[in-house]
């Protein structure tokens, strides 16, 4: 796979950013999650996934509507919204996500424009965006694996909210969102994440989904001298 999932461990410009090492998850011989997730982040940057972002508001069922939000497919127009807000979510919420905002603002738009061209919208790879008029406000990603022997699963990355919009349902409409079309991929039967032990909220909400924990990575993230693990956690479609 190409990207820490949803949550912290943002590739691309992400989680699943968060960074370049996460113990690997697939057999020996093919890529891992930390392969793609590596080759992300030098691009854009996962992982991942993710979520300081994610409120508690945001993860009830109860979540008010808003008429005015639109989720929709990212399109190769729409990545300088992208580019920005990556920039504007790593700088607020440092402790979520893999790459600092340091390193994001030396790649330049192009960095990520190649990347996108290169990894979404190619296979069965795709972003989804949450809008508000013209405002990106959030997105959430779906990575198939590569190999023919893992090709059953695909990696969620990337689900943020911005917090001037949560509570107002829009994590839990992009989750459900990459969920149902990825219900819709032939020959796709599982999905898997990875997000910071730190994001409760996050948890919960992928918990709520169906999501379950099948392991732990101690000290999978360190930043400002405190160790975070990283949680994995995954569902049957």
């Amino acid at each position: 796979m190409q990207a820490r999932p949803a949550g912290v461990l943002a590739p691309w410009l992400t989680g699943s950013t968060l960074s370049q090492k996460l113990t690997p998850t697939l057999t020996p011989g093919r890529k891992t999650m930390t392969d793609m997730t590596t080759e992300l982040t030098e691009t854009l940057t996962p992982t991942a996934g993710f979520e300081e972002a994610v409120s508690t508001a945001s993860t009830q069922a109860s979540d008010a509507p808003n008429e005015a939000i639109r989720i929709a497919v990212l399109t190769s127009d729409q990545v300088p919204n992208l580019h920005q807000m990556r920039l504007d979510m790593t700088a607020t919420l440092p402790r979520a996500f893999g790459p600092s905002n340091e390193q994001l603002k030396k790649l330049p738009l192009s960095h990520s424009q190649q990347c996108f061209q290169n990894h979404w919208g190619v296979d069965d790879n795709f972003l989804l965006a949450a809008w508000h008029g013209k405002q990106l406000i959030g997105t959430i990603g779906l990575l198939r694996c590569e190999e023919g022997n893992a090709r059953h699963i695909a990696v969620v990355w990337n689900l943020f909210v911005r917090p001037s919009h949560q509570g107002q349902g829009v994590a839990r409409k992009l989750l459900q969102g990459v969920i149902d079309k990825a219900r819709h991929i032939q020959g796709l039967e599982q999905l898997k994440l990875e997000l910071s032990a730190s994001q409760a909220p996050a948890f919960n909400l992928y918990k709520s989904f169906g999501f379950s924990e099948f392991g732990r990575e101690p000290a999978g993230l360190k930043l400002s001298g405190d160790y975070i693990d990283v949680i994995h956690m995954s569902m049957a479609l």
